[in-house]
């Protein structure tokens, strides 16, 4: 698909003003109309992708979900590590000030140096063990202000103790084929120009 894109400059020209239409009609009650999310939907324009930004794999995302009911959907479960008991609540507030720390916000040191260890040991293995995410599993990048759920310590500590499961329908029972690559190319677009 992105061959294409580059043979044909004014393609977005032709299709772009019925493309946004087929967006707002169907994505943007969640990522909003200019694609730049809510809490609890992602940013579709800042470059920070929980899977990848070319067309093809944002068409994959459209037609099988996330966390959906197809069976090819893109899964991602954070834990809920505090209601589970998988950390203690003393680890809970220690990886809390780890996470602000490397995303270069406010944080008590000390707790943030003993949260590096508990950060190593339950979150490296999907966040990458700089805390930058991982593209293969949906784990997004700490490192940054790109936050789905909030990057404050209250939503951070929420994040820990809960989980979050967050859900994309599959597209491919309510949109054709030809719909689902349009609004993947229009995402992409979109994506393009916001690294500019």
């Amino acid at each position: 698909m992105t061959g294409s894109i580059n043979r044909h400059p004014s393609l977005r020209e032709i299709y772009e003003p019925q493309i946004s239409v087929l967006f707002r009609d169907n994505c943007a009650a969640c990522h909003v109309r200019n694609a730049m999310g809510q809490i609890n939907f992602p940013n579709l324009i800042d470059q920070h992708w929980l899977w990848s930004g070319t067309p093809e794999e944002i068409e994959y995302t459209l037609l099988h979900g996330i966390n959906s009911e197809s069976e090819d959907t893109r899964f991602a479960k954070m834990p809920a590590f505090g209601r589970d008991e998988l950390l203690e609540r003393s680890e809970v507030v220690e990886a809390v000030e780890y996470v602000l720390k490397i995303s270069g916000q406010n944080h008590d040191v000390s707790a943030a140096s003993r949260g590096a260890e508990v950060f190593e040991v339950n979150c490296a293995s999907c966040h990458n063990e700089r805390g930058i995410g991982g593209l293969e599993n949906g784990a997004p990048s700490l490192t940054d202000s790109a936050w789905i759920y909030g990057g404050n310590p209250e939503a951070i500590r929420k994040t820990l103790q809960n989980g979050r499961a967050g859900i994309m329908p599959k597209w491919s029972d309510r949109l054709t084929q030809s719909e689902i690559r349009q609004l993947a190319l229009y995402v992409y677009w979109l994506s393009q120009d916001a690294e500019r």
